[in-house]
C-alpha cells in the first residue's frame, strides 16, 4: 500500500480539517474507541454525516505502519487532532485554533472520563458528533471531536463545578478519617471515579507532605496499577510497562505487577524481530558493527553501543527489538525514554524513593536510554547519570540512542564528555551505528 501524502489528495474533504488547516492536507489524530482501544494515524477527511472515517495508522513515534483502518462512528469515544502523538510540544509548530464565542462546557464520557472545551458550532447540543476546542491553548490537542452516544452527561462548566463539589462534600462526610489529609481524601474521591490520573496526582501530594504516611503510598501504587491495566486495555502496552515498572519502583514485591510486565515485555515487538528490523533500516555504518548489534556478543562482554541519526530513522524500533531479543536470553532489560525517566526521577526524589529507582535502573543487564539530549538534565541529573554509565562499566551493558548527526557522540553528556577522561574514554571505546532517514 501506498503512503499518503498529498500527492495523493482526495476530491472531498471535510469542513473540520479544511477549517483547521487552511487547505486539504493530513492531520495527526488520536482515535479513542468506546471499548478504551487507541489508534494513532494521519486524516484528511473527516465528514461527520459519514457512517465511518478513514485513518492511515503510525506508530507513536510516527512510522507509517502501512494499514489503513475504517473508524466507524458508533464505535468512536472520541477524536483528537494533535499537535504531536507523544505530546512534545517544543519541537512542533505552534498550531492553536481561535477560542469560539461559546462558552466552556464539561463532556461527562459513561466510562467517567471528564473533558472541558468550547463547542465549535452554535448548534451543538443537536449534533450527533461535537466539536470542541480544549481550553488549554498549549495542550497537546487542537480540536478534539466527541461522539455523542458514548457521552454520560453535558453540563456547562459552573455546574460541573458545582455538582463536583457537592458530591466531594458528600463523599468527605461519609469517607473522611480523623488524621486523613485533604490531599489524600482527594484522591480517595477520584478513586472512588475511577479517575486514577487526578488520584495518583492527589496521593503524590500527600507523600510529599508526610513521607511516611504508608496509607497514601499504599493507595499510590494501586493507583498506579489500575493505570497500567487501562493502558493494557487500551492496548497501549507501552505506557502499560512504564506504569507496571513504575509499581515495582515502589513496591519490589508486588507480584501481579511483576507477572503483568514479564508479559509486557514479551509482548512488545514480538512480532517484528531484530534482523527483520535490520532489513527495513539504511546504516550508513561498517556493516561490522551492525552484526555485532545483531548478535548481541557486546551485551555478554558487558560493552556499549551508541545509536545516533535523525529523527523516523528507526532507531528506536532498533532498540526495541534488540530488546525483546534478549529479553528472551533471560536478561533484565529496561527501556526508558530520558524525557520521562528525569520526570519520574524528580517525582521520586519528592517521595524519598529516587535512591531505590536508581538502583534498580543500574542493576539491568540491557539498559536502554532513547531520546538522550544533554540539555535535559540539569547538573546534578547530569552527575548521576555519569555516576550509573560509569559504575556499569564492563560490568552491564548500556545502549544510547540520541537524535545527533553522525560522529557527534562526544555530545552526549554536552561540554562534560571530553572534560572528564573516565567518560570520553568509556564512550570513545563504545560501538557506534548511525542511521539514515528511511524513505517514505
Amino acid at each position: 500500500m501506498s503512503y499518503p501524502y498529498p500527492r495523493h489528495s482526495p476530491e472531498k474533504s471535510s469542513d473540520i480539517l479544511a477549517n483547521l488547516s487552511g487547505q486539504r492536507g493530513w492531520l495527526k489524530v488520536v482515535v479513542q474507541t468506546k471499548r478504551g482501544k487507541l489508534m494513532y494515524g494521519l486524516c484528511n477527511a473527516l465528514d461527520t454525516e459519514a457512517i465511518s472515517f478513514e485513518v492511515f495508522l503510525h506508530d507513536k513515534q510516527g512510522t507509517p505502519l502501512n494499514q489503513r483502518i475504517l473508524v466507524p462512528f458508533e464505535d468512536l469515544k472520541a477524536l483528537f487532532i494533535v499537535k504531536h502523538f507523544e505530546g512534545q510540544l517544543s519541537n512542533v509548530a505552534n498550531r492553536v485554533v481561535d477560542l469560539p464565542p461559546f462558552p466552556p462546557i464539561a463532556v461527562e464520557f459513561k466510562d467517567g472520563e471528564i473533558i472541558v472545551g468550547r463547542p465549535m458550532e452554535p448548534q451543538w447540543e443537536k449534533v450527533s458528533h461535537i466539536l470542541l476546542r480544549p481550553e488549554d491553548s498549549g495542550s497537546n490537542n487542537i480540536l478534539i471531536l466527541v461522539e455523542r452516544s458514548a457521552v454520560k452527561a453535558l453540563l456547562s462548566l459552573d455546574a460541573y463545578r458545582k455538582r463536583q463539589q457537592q458530591e466531594f462534600t458528600a463523599f468527605t462526610q461519609k469517607h473522611f478519617r480523623e488524621g486523613q489529609t485533604q490531599e489524600e481524601c482527594l484522591g480517595d474521591f477520584y478513586f472512588s471515579r475511577h479517575d486514577y490520573l487526578q488520584a495518583e496526582t492527589h496521593y503524590r501530594n500527600a507523600l510529599e507532605q508526610c513521607a511516611s504516611n504508608y496509607q497514601a503510598k499504599h493507595k499510590l501504587i494501586s493507583t498506579k496499577y489500575n493505570i497500567g491495566v487501562r493502558y493494557i486495555r487500551q492496548r497501549d502496552y507501552v505506557n502499560a510497562l512504564r506504569y507496571m515498572e513504575l509499581v515495582l519502583v515502589l513496591d519490589p514485591a508486588h507480584t501481579e505487577a511483576s507477572g503483568k510486565a514479564q508479559k509486557l515485555r514479551e509482548r512488545l515487538r514480538v512480532k517484528e524481530t531484530l534482523e527483520n528490523v535490520h532489513s527495513q533500516l539504511s546504516c550508513s555504518m561498517d556493516p561490522v558493527q551492525m552484526r555485532r548489534f545483531i548478535d548481541c556478543s557486546w551485551i555478554w562482554e558487558h560493552q556499549h553501543f551508541i545509536i545516533t541519526g535523525p529523527a523516523h530513522a528507526g532507531k528506536t524500533r532498533l532498540a526495541c527489538s534488540l530488546g525483546h531479543k534478549v529479553s528472551k536470553k533471560g536478561l533484565v532489560v529496561q527501556y526508558h525514554r530520558m524525557p520521562n525517566l528525569l520526570t519520574e526521577l524528580r517525582n521520586a526524589q519528592k517521595t524519598g524513593t529516587d535512591i531505590q529507582m536508581l538502583r534498580t535502573i543500574e542493576k539491568s543487564d540491557l539498559l536502554i536510554f532513547d531520546d538522550w539530549k544533554d540539555e535535559l538534565f540539569n547538573e546534578e541529573e547530569r552527575a548521576l547519570f555519569r555516576e550509573i554509565i560509569i559504575a556499569r562499566n564492563q560490568r552491564k551493558a548500556t545502549l544510547f540512542i540520541a537524535e545527533m548527526p553522525r560522529n557527534d557522540w562526544h555530545h552526549l553528556f554536552g561540554n562534560h564528555t571530553t572534560s572528564d577522561p573516565v567518560l570520553y574514554k568509556i564512550l570513545h571505546d563504545a560501538h557506534k551505528i548511525h542511521l539514515e532517514e528511511t524513505a517514505p
